[in-house]
């Protein structure tokens, strides 16, 4: 009895068994692509469903350069537009894009030969939209654009739209014709701006050829004129020949020019010294053009004349000084003087006074219209000039006749040991300059408007060699 109950048991198993067989795994070991999604994360998005319904033409591989690339497009869905986007792999990251124009057959645009003039793959997508501005239709894609090789030469027939002849190919940038350049026909190139002869319509004299002026509307050959009073309403007298200037010259302008300009100036004169011995004494030739000083007193003593004070060649500051200007200004002409006071002079024997006279002429044309105006010209005055120098001497205090002519070395040391004898000293040697100068002058003016202005000079004072810039302001009346 227990074995037949044992027999049934493994009868209803293998029944069941085989039903399982029969059915198959269950549904989740069919799906081979299932992935494991972590807890909490979001599902993933499905994948985007092949987007077609659009149609263009031509479809070709390989194009030569500067050839024009057209393309007519249809859809088949209602579409709000139709873009294309193209780009020369390697030259640029950016895509360049083209809105197709719609009509009755479908939507075309042209890659122009900017895009094709050089070598290379352009790479290139369509697609249309809705009136949400989503896509609907697309030939290529932004991850896998559509690529079309640029050769030189291409033996492949050029690309047209259905029934129509291909675009003509561009010119080269050195075979363009004059009248094409800066088109679409001649990339790269720049158009040509032609000046308009006698008796064209002009609303500027830089419209009209060369010799020109734009004069009541039309190009025509200038008058000559002696002052501005000759020209016409406007005009200007420019070298003898009416100008009319153009509305950027006159916003250039400064304004009304001032002929009267008061100013305050203030420098350093740097003086050129030549070598000089004996320089606080009385026997050399370098003396009496030197004068020293103990401090604010006068050098009286004896030296020797071998140890009387020696000045080395350079260039030294000299004298600081403070000037009041007056100038006039005329067309490119400019008179002034120049009055004012000199400091760090010697302590005695020195004129501080500074009287100056001054021609300049204008480096540049019409210097009133302008904020830079460079004059050159020649200064002449009175205005010494006063350099000192360290010098070091013996002093023959007690007038040693032997003391002041030895050049004994050990003799002048035992002199030395007495200070009733000799002493070393040290002291300011101060050349005296001529009492008049002339030279060259440079004068540099930056008008900051009509009527105010900051100057530079710079003046060479001969016969003594003495540099003497200055920087100030001056004021137009």
């Amino acid at each position: 009895m227990a074995l037949s109950k044992s027999l049934y048991q493994l009868l209803i198993s293998c029944l069941i068994g085989w039903m399982l067989l029969l059915l198959g795994p269950p549904a989740l070991a069919q799906n081979d692509d299932i992935q494991l999604i972590p807890e909490g994360a979001p599902p993933p998005a499905p994948a985007e469903p092949e987007i077609r319904g659009m149609h263009c033409t031509p479809d070709v591989k390989e194009v030569e350069t500067r050839r024009p690339i057209p393309f007519s497009c249809t859809v088949d869905f209602p579409a709000a537009g139709v873009e294309l986007r193209y780009r020369l792999e390697g030259a640029s990251k950016t895509w360049e894009k083209i809105e197709l124009e719609q009509s009755d057959t479908g939507y075309t645009a042209t890659i122009p030969c900017t895009a094709t003039a050089q070598h290379g793959t352009l790479k290139f997508y369509l697609f249309a939209r809705n009136d949400n501005n989503k896509v609907i239709a697309r030939v290529g894609r932004h991850e896998n654009p559509l690529a079309i090789r640029l050769m030189e030469h291409s033996n492949a027939p050029p690309p047209a739209l259905p029934g129509q002849a291909a675009p003509t190919r561009c010119y080269e940038q050195n075979e363009c014709p004059t009248d094409l350049r800066g088109t679409p026909a001649c990339p790269g190139t720049h158009a040509v701006k032609t000046k308009k002869g006698w008796g064209a319509s002009c609303a500027a004299s830089e419209e009209c050829q060369t010799g020109m002026e734009c004069m009541k509307g039309s190009c025509e050959t200038p008058a000559k004129c002696d002052n501005d009073k000759d020209c016409a309403e406007g005009g200007e007298c420019d070298e003898g020949i009416c100008h009319m200037p153009s509305k950027e010259e006159l916003k250039e302008r400064l304004g009304p020019p001032k002929h009267h300009w008061l100013g305050i100036h203030g420098g350093v004169d740097f003086y050129l010294m030549s070598a000089a011995k004996g320089v606080c004494g009385t026997t050399s030739s370098d003396s009496q053009h030197f004068d020293c000083f103990d401090g604010g007193n006068e050098y009286t003593g004896t030296p020797n004349v071998n140890y009387a004070g020696a000045v080395k060649p350079g260039m030294y500051v000299a004298n600081v000084r403070a000037l009041l200007s007056y100038e006039y200004m005329f067309d490119r002409i400019a008179l002034g003087a120049r009055i004012g006071w000199a400091f760090r002079g010697a302590p005695k024997n020195f004129s501080p006074l500074h009287i100056e006279a001054r021609v300049h002429y204008s480096l540049r044309k019409d210097p009133f219209k302008l904020n830079f105006r460079p004059y050159l010209g020649l200064a002449f005055g009175h205005a010494p000039v006063s350099a000192s120098s360290q010098v070091l001497l013996l002093d023959c205090v007690s007038g040693d006749d032997s003391c002041i002519s030895t050049n004994d070395t050990a003799r002048l040391n035992d002199y030395l040991h007495d200070p009733s004898t000799a002493l070393e000293r040290t002291l300011n040697a101060y050349h005296r300059g001529a009492g008049f100068f002339f030279g060259p002058s440079l004068m540099l003016v930056y008008a900051l408007a009509n009527d105010s202005a900051l100057v530079f000079n710079l003046t060479a004072m001969l016969p003594d060699v003495t540099f003497a810039p200055t920087v100030g302001y001056e004021l137009g009346l």
